[in-house]
């Protein structure tokens, strides 16, 4: 059986977390570049579990919020798309991404 990628990207990120060692920085947007490294390697699924956890990890960074829409818009759900650009914008009223994004998907049909 093959293990999903995102299994083992989050695990590897709690170990990191775990060791609190200098070397590693381990913030906001940590969860975020993995996301995107695994959504650039075509793995938007995994990308978007990550997105997932980087929201539960970070529930007032509308950035993790402004990503994971990104991410559901490209799989194709709109409506959860929408819902996290929504907060996103709750959160941050000037991110003009979100704004953006969020009229564009609206707009469709």
């Amino acid at each position: 059986m093959r293990v999903k990628t995102s299994l083992i990207a989050i695990e590897r990120y709690w170990e990191l977390k775990k060791a609190n060692h200098p070397q590693y920085v381990v913030n906001e947007n940590t969860l975020l570049g993995l996301g995107y490294a695994l959504f650039f390697a075509n793995k938007l699924q995994d990308a978007i579990e990550v997105m997932k956890l980087a929201v539960q990890e970070n529930p007032k960074y509308w950035n993790a919020y402004d990503t994971l829409g990104e991410m559901y818009m490209h799989s194709g759900d709109k409506q959860r798309a929408i819902e996290n650009y929504e907060k996103s914008i709750e959160l941050n009223p000037d991110s003009q991404n979100g704004i953006r994004m969020l009229k564009k998907l609206k707009q469709q049909n």
